[in-house]
């Protein structure tokens, strides 16, 4: 057993090098204006949670509910209580692809309280400048962050493997996947780290108060021997473990829990590309003798910080600049060596050229050109004058 998950939630934050910000958050009072603002943000779904209110009936009532749901702001921010029904979610599976009677081949589709999103709006106005300007979240973080997206992500790593290239030198890319990233996230550590970056007192017991008791249920339709669609709902089942999924402040939650990681690889020498769950280290070496050192080191390092924050790897590969590299043996198993990978749409090979990327591209164009060919003596003329085949 690796040593970190021995560790008490005190080392672990020792662990991860936390450092205990002296400021503390202060949850300024909402008012009628800023509800009205948010309301006027949430997007018109009909989609409604286990209330059976969607976001289309608070944007078409917002002047009636903007007093009420202000005053009940004020009042979650003042007491650190997060309102139990708000807590409550509906998941419906959706189906990916291959065989409907397979579990495993539906994604869950997570459909939260249409007022809580209101709700997290308003504190997610006010934690992410609180860590945005205290520099709490970490540069290399891309994901769910304003002003960065996948591009800069992906820029950021071809130039660094672009940059060693020109240099002459051997450059591994070390691409991981968390498994279920945010089902496994542990609330007292993640509430450990959030204290030790200033969300103190009713901050503190607010988002205690958000992650604790969540529950959910799963609904599933039917048709019946009439034809008729049936709607089935799961009994309610409370959640121990999880960033709760489908809600305005959740993600956000995940990059505090993993925001330590990019700093652990840095000072073991090597630079990481993280947007959200996606991992990918990159290292950099005179040698190849060197940069595999290197590398198992830091991915070694990398699997015990994840462990300690009780998140699994489901799988690495790596990617690098030379032929002559073979699989690495690391404590978590054997990374597979690869000449081209995924990595955030993109897809990149060894040597730095698009050409597979472009037919890739092509490809997928070629086929929805196709399709709506195929369309166009049976779809709305409005539909194909939208979509132009020419």
């Amino acid at each position: 057993m690796n040593l970190l998950v021995t560790l008490n939630i005190t080392s672990i934050c020792t662990a991860l090098s936390l450092k205990r910000l002296q400021k503390s958050i202060y949850l300024r009072p909402t008012d009628e204006e800023e509800i009205l603002k948010i309301g006027s943000r949430l997007k018109s779904s009909k989609s409604a949670g286990t209330d059976g209110v969607s976001n289309i009936v608070i944007k078409k009532c917002a002047n009636n509910l903007v007093k009420p749901l202000a005053h009940i702001g004020n009042l979650i921010m003042k007491t650190g209580v997060y309102p139990m029904k708000m807590k409550e979610c509906l998941v419906k599976p959706v189906h990916k692809n291959k065989s409907k009677e397979k579990p495993g081949n539906y994604r869950p589709l997570t459909i939260t309280s249409s007022f809580s999103e209101v709700f997290e709006r308003m504190l997610l106005d006010r934690v992410e400048p609180f860590f945005r300007i205290n520099k709490l979240i970490n540069d290399f973080q891309f994901g769910y962050k304003k002003g960065t997206s996948t591009i800069h992500a992906v820029t950021y790593a071809v130039d660094i493997i672009a940059t060693a290239k020109s240099d002459k030198e051997i450059v591994i890319a070390i691409f991981l996947d968390l498994s279920k990233a945010f089902d496994c996230v542990r609330h007292d550590i993640l509430l450990d780290i959030m204290y030790k970056n200033g969300l103190r007192g009713n901050a503190h017991d607010l988002m205690k108060s958000f992650l604790e008791e969540r529950k959910q249920c799963v609904e599933i339709q039917h048709l019946d021997n009439k034809q008729t669609i049936n709607k089935i709902q799961s009994k309610m089942k409370t959640e121990k473990f999880n960033v709760p999924q489908g809600t305005v402040i959740g993600p956000f939650m995940f990059l505090i829990y993993i925001n330590s990681i990019e700093e652990t690889i840095r000072e073991l020498g090597g630079r990481a590309v993280l947007y959200v769950d996606d991992t990918n280290v990159i290292i950099k070496a005179p040698t190849l003798t060197e940069a595999r050192n290197a590398a198992k080191t830091i991915i070694d390092k990398v699997a015990d910080l994840y462990t300690a924050l009780y998140l699994a790897l489901n799988w690495a590969m790596i990617f690098n600049t030379t032929d002559t590299l073979d699989e690495i043996n690391t404590q978590g198993g054997t990374i597979r060596v690869v000449k081209q990978v995924n990595f955030l749409g993109l897809t990149l090979t060894n040597d730095l050229k698009w050409k597979t990327h472009i037919n890739s591209c092509i490809l997928k164009l070629n086929r929805g050109i196709y399709t709506l060919t195929h369309l166009e003596g049976t779809c709305f003329e409005r539909l194909i004058s939208i979509l132009p085949l020419t």
